[in-house]
């Protein structure tokens, strides 16, 4: 029998108010529009999950109210399977086709103060062969599993540029057991969590400054939600578009370096992956290292790239895809987009592939 990848004990809960029983596990409560009520981490390690896809199935009974089930991406809220549930007994079968992108399944509510009521009898999961699953489709892709592939190797030299907490870290180690990781976080407070994270692990470098087309120092929006950080203050309008998650904490002093300090510091020849994640400040970080980029230097770039008005000061995706096609860099897929109902896309990430100077 294949692992387990969803258990039902492991679940955490989003909503305070709801009353929880685990076995079975029974939900009630009145809820807002489209929240989420419980989730259930994807605990494979990446390198068991290549190449298979997920098998999610469960029993669930729902007393009131109507709910979804979903199996989502690593943005928790790009949907690779869901269905929707009304009032009544239900056996449920989801299947990610990439079990290696599959973060969690996740159970919402889909009506505005709904009571809701569900029983949840049984949650589990299980891998198949990938053969078996669907075609990897539009949203259900993993790059760092596309880049595992591609690399061949579990050593490569790795940059994460706006590393926060780390969470991209410890991917890139489940796919790249032995690999060299220099992890940049500016905001002081979340660099201390990230440095405590991987205190024990010497492969990882992190370093408390920011990356831009130019050394220095610079300001720091900071917000509660560190993700969201920025050298930029935020656009108006952006509260919608970030889920009502903006709430200023102060502006934050950081030192800057460019991507050719960095190599210089840490004599690097060569980087296998460049990860950019800066909340709109990748074509500026870029176009400061043309030399590093044109020259191969750089294998492969995985970036964020932004198409709403999320912040006054931020780089345009055709920007950024137009400075790297400049450098010889190609295009291979695009992964783990957010939308908007209204507005339509949000974000999204592209891994782009050295392929010499054009």
């Amino acid at each position: 029998m294949p692992p387990s990848a969803f258990t039902l004990g492991n679940f955490r809960l989003h909503v305070d108010s709801i009353k929880v029983e685990e076995r079975p596990l029974t939900l009630s409560g009145d809820l807002s529009p489209w929240a989420y009520i419980a989730s259930w981490e994807n605990e494979l390690p990446v390198h068991a999950a290549v190449g298979s896809g997920l098998r999610i199935e469960a029993e669930l009974a729902v007393e009131a109210g109507r709910l979804e089930l979903g199996v989502v991406a690593a943005d928790f809220s790009t949907f690779i399977d869901r269905v929707e549930l009304g009032q009544g007994q239900h056996r449920v079968v989801l299947e990610a086709p990439d079990a290696a992108a599959a973060r969690a399944v996740v159970l919402r509510n889909r009506e505005d103060a709904a009571s809701v009521g569900i029983v949840l009898g049984r949650l589990g999961g299980h891998l198949v062969d990938k053969g078996k699953a669907r075609e990897r489709g539009f949203l259900a892709k993993s790059a760092v599993e596309d880049l595992r592939e591609k690399i061949g190797r579990d050593n490569p030299v790795v940059i994460d540029v706006g590393a926060n907490v780390g969470d991209m870290v410890a991917r890139f180690l489940e796919a790249f057991p032995r690999a060299t990781v220099l992890a940049m976080e500016p905001h002081p407070q979340t660099f201390d969590r990230l440095r405590h994270r991987f205190a024990a692990m010497a492969q990882v470098r992190p370093r408390n400054a920011g990356v831009s087309g130019k050394g220095g120092t610079a300001t720091l929006h900071a917000f509660t939600n560190p993700a969201i950080n920025a050298l930029s203050p935020v656009a108006a309008g952006a509260g919608q578009l970030m889920d009502g998650q903006i709430e200023p904490l102060a502006q934050v002093p950081v030192t800057l370096q460019t991507l050719g300090d960095i190599l210089r510091e840490e004599k690097l020849e060569a980087v296998d992956i460049l990860k950019l994640d800066t909340q709109g400040h990748e074509a500026q970080i870029l176009a400061g290292a043309l030399e590093e980029l044109s020259s191969g230097k750089v294998r492969y770039v995985l970036t964020e790239l932004i198409f709403s008005s999320l912040y006054k000061e931020q780089s345009r995706a055709g920007d950024v895809i137009s400075i790297l096609e400049r450098c010889g860099f190609k295009l291979f897929d695009f992964y783990d987009f957010v939308y908007h109902e209204d507005q339509g896309l949000k974000w999204g990430d592209a891994l782009f592939e050295f392929v010499g100077p054009r």
